[in-house]
Formats: structure tokens, C-alpha cells, sequence
């Protein structure tokens, strides 16, 4: 929590169970290029919503497709992994009805975990009651309990065999009538960490770099370095402007290149800031056709650095010259160049991040690099 802001921590610390799925879903959609102002309004729907399926509300997942649905339209957000979120939190969700004031006779998944509508659409076209709760459609006439239908025309002789099938289940769910309606989680167990493999399931191919990423041979802030550039948390000033950030000074690129700054251009194609790679892959002795993006950048360097002595002497001198400038919090377009190619040197050979560049740089033909 230490390092969220005061609204985050307001909307996030009273949040447990399914309610994980809409905040990773809105996050998600968050870093796709929602303001941060329909965020926060939005989050506070949000609470509003959970508040209500505490109380048993039958409104909540109806709120809770609204804000899906209109997640669905921000830009560049995938709608299929909102889509995913939802199915998962339908196919999860279950009421639990009690007197059946709270829960809607169609919509709501009471009767084994599912929703009346999905299992006999027909009828649910044809009804009156849509919008009607249990309590309303469940009555009792002469000491006998009956579902009160109403159709808007008169039942062919299939529709009246779905209408006892119907019936049937309806009658058959267990009911305690003197206690409110609420709504149960239908798994096993709930866990943040199924919620979010739910959301990126069908991704794994872009975040494969984990692992190289977050090892233990990588110096922290290095990992971190890496961390935000794949994932494009930079605070370029494109990156702001998207955010809604004011920006005073211009949206082109520091360099003085003319181009848009995003972070792919900023830190790769800048034809003035990437001399540095220029720099780098020619004192390493190495040939090669620079591509874009910070992934297939790391996945060039990874595969094309060799493992001979003389490469790995120069990594070392290039993990001594930036690491200053790292610890100090000197993030220069350039320095950072140089810490990514320190990445690669970490990850192909194993350095040691406390030893490893002295251990090179005291072997004996380390002098004459």
C-alpha cells in the first residue's frame, strides 16, 4: 500500500474478494489511456456497487456490467480481457436467496449458480417481469406455493413444457425465508492471483520477460529500470499527455529530433539519443540491425552478445560507468541506455551484482580493454 496514493488506498483498502477482477480490469483500462479523473469517478461507482452487494443489493451486477461495458470503450483497452473478467466473475458469483427481496428472478444466478434468462431465454422474452425480484414472481394462494407468470401473449404447448421445467427448478431451490438474500462466491477460493492469470490469460507471449527481468543476479534498480520501460510507465511526455497531464513545454522529443516523445522513440529511435546504442554495440565488436521496442530490443542483445572474455571485460566497465549514475538517481536518456545493455550483461552470464564487474575487471587483460 506504501506506494499508492491517498484516493488508491481509499478505494482499494476496504476491497476483498471478486471485487479484485473489476479493480485489475479498471487499472488495466487505467494504463490503456483513461484520465485519471473517469478513474477515480468510476472507482468511487465502484464502492458504491460492492457496498450495495454487501447489502444484498440485486442492482450490483448490473453496476458491475455498466462499468465493464463501459470500460469496453476506452481506447486501445482489449475488450477481451474485459470480457474474460466478466465471464469469470458471472461464472463465479452465486445468490443465495433468503425472503427474495433482493434478488432479481431473471438476472440474478440463484437457481444452481445460474440465471433464469440464460437457461430459458425464451421464456425471458416473452415474460412481463423482467425487472421482477423473487419475492414478487414466488407467491403462496390457499396454502400453496405457485410462481406468478404473466406473458405478453399465450404459450405455445413447447413453451408451456420449458414453463414446468422451470417450475420444477425453481421450486426445488432451498430457501431460508427468514434471513436477507446475499451473494457467495462459487469456487473453491477466491484469490487475487487467479483473478489477474483470468485477465492476462491468451498474454503470456509480452510478459515472458519476467523472469529475466526479476532475477536474482539483477541489481533491484535495475529490474525496476527494465520493469517500466516494457511496460511503458516511463513519464514521457507522451505518456503525460494521454494522462491528462499539463505539459508547459513542448510534446517533441528532448533530443531536438522533431518527433513525438514516446517512449519507443525516446529511448531507440531518437536519431540523437541512439548513438548511444550505436556506441555501445560497436565498442562490443558487434554487428546489427537495431529494431523497435524495448522487448524486441532486449531480445536482440540477449541473443547477439557472445560470451567471450573481451565482451564480458567491456560489460563490466559499462556496469562501473553507470552504476553512479543509477544510485544517484541520475536518469539520463543515455545512462539509461548504457543500464539496459548492463540488463543483457546480467542476464547472459550470470554476473554477480555485488562482484561481478570487479571480478572482470581484475582478470589480467582487463588493462589493455
Amino acid at each position: 500500500m506504501s506506494g499508492m496514493t491517498q484516493w488508491q488506498q481509499t478505494v482499494i483498502s476496504p476491497i476483498e474478494g471478486e471485487e479484485w477482477v473489476l479493480l485489475l480490469a479498471m487499472e488495466e483500462a487505467r494504463h490503456r489511456g483513461l484520465d485519471r479523473v473517469q478513474f477515480e469517478s468510476d472507482s468511487k461507482v465502484l464502492i458504491e456497487a460492492i457496498h450495495m452487494k454487501r447489502r444484498g443489493n440485486s442492482e450490483f451486477l448490473s453496476i458491475v456490467h455498466d462499468i465493464l461495458s463501459i470500460m469496453s470503450s476506452f481506447p486501445n483497452f482489449e475488450k477481451s480481457s474485459n470480457q474474460r473478467g466478466r465471464d469469470w466473475l458471472e461464472e463465479n458469483l452465486a445468490k443465495v436467496v433468503g425472503n427474495g427481496r433482493n434478488t432479481l428472478f431473471w438476472r440474478d444466478p440463484w437457481v444452481g449458480g445460474e440465471s433464469l434468462y440464460k437457461l430459458f431465454d425464451r421464456l425471458y422474452d416473452i415474460s412481463l417481469d423482467k425487472d421482477s425480484l423473487v419475492s414478487d414472481m414466488l407467491i403462496v394462494e390457499e396454502g400453496v406455493r405457485r410462481i406468478k407468470w404473466r406473458w405478453r401473449r399465450n404459450l405455445f404447448q413447447w413453451e408451456n413444457e420449458l414453463v414446468e421445467v422451470c417450475n420444477s427448478l425453481v421450486m426445488g431451490v432451498e430457501r431460508k425465508e427468514e434471513e436477507a438474500d446475499s451473494w457467495q462466491w462459487g469456487g473453491e477460493s477466491y484469490t487475487v492471483k487467479n483473478a489477474y492469470l483470468t485477465l492476462i490469460e491468451g498474454e503470456c507471449e509480452a510478459t515472458t520477460w519476467v523472469g529475466d527481468v526479476w532475477s536474482p543476479l539483477i541489481p533491484l534498480r535495475l529490474s525496476m529500470l527494465a520493469w517500466r520501460l516494457f511496460q511503458n510507465r516511463f513519464p514521457t511526455k507522451e505518456n503525460l499527455r494521454r494522462r491528462g497531464v499539463d505539459i508547459n513545454s513542448s510534446i517533441f522529443c528532448v533530443g531536438g529530433c522533431g518527433e513525438l516523445e514516446t517512449e519507443e522513440h525516446l529511448f531507440f529511435n531518437c536519431p540523437i539519443l541512439s548513438m548511444a546504442w550505436r556506441k555501445i554495440v560497436s565498442w562490443l565488436g558487434i554487428s546489427v540491425a537495431f529494431v523497435k521496442g524495448g522487448y524486441d530490443h532486449y531480445l536482440m542483445f540477449k541473443g547477439l552478445i557472445s560470451g567471450s572474455l573481451k565482451v564480458k571485460e567491456r560489460l563490466g566497465i559499462l556496469w562501473l560507468s553507470t552504476a553512479d549514475a543509477i544510485c544517484s538517481r541520475v536518469f539520463a536518456v543515455n545512462s539509461l541506455s548504457l543500464a539496459f545493455a548492463l540488463l543483457v550483461g546480467c542476464k547472459c552470464f550470470g554476473c554477480s551484482a555485488a562482484y561481478g564487474p570487479f571480478l572482470y575487471l581484475q582478470r589480467p587483460s582487463a588493462a589493455g580493454v
